[in-house]
């Protein structure tokens, strides 16, 4: 379970329509398991990107670490 904390959001067009939209920010997760785990009690930044019709790709980065600390497809 995570809880926004701040963030923005945009439409993505394509040849003049709406074909999803980006978001990024930062959510601090309450609880977290499975691969999400190590993020348990921590503030990270996230981004979302539209990947196709109805699917995005969610990228997760700690604030404390340098590299992508865990990354979902939905």
């Amino acid at each position: 379970m995570s809880q926004a904390i701040e963030g923005t959001s945009s439409v993505v067009m394509k040849d003049g329509k709406p074909v999803g939209n980006e978001s990024s920010g930062k959510t601090r997760f309450r609880f977290a398991s499975g691969t999400l785990a190590a993020l348990a009690g921590k503030t990270v930044r996230f981004e979302a990107k539209p990947t196709g019709v109805g699917r995005f790709s969610l990228e997760y980065t700690a604030d404390s670490a340098t590299d992508t600390v865990g990354t979902g497809k939905q």
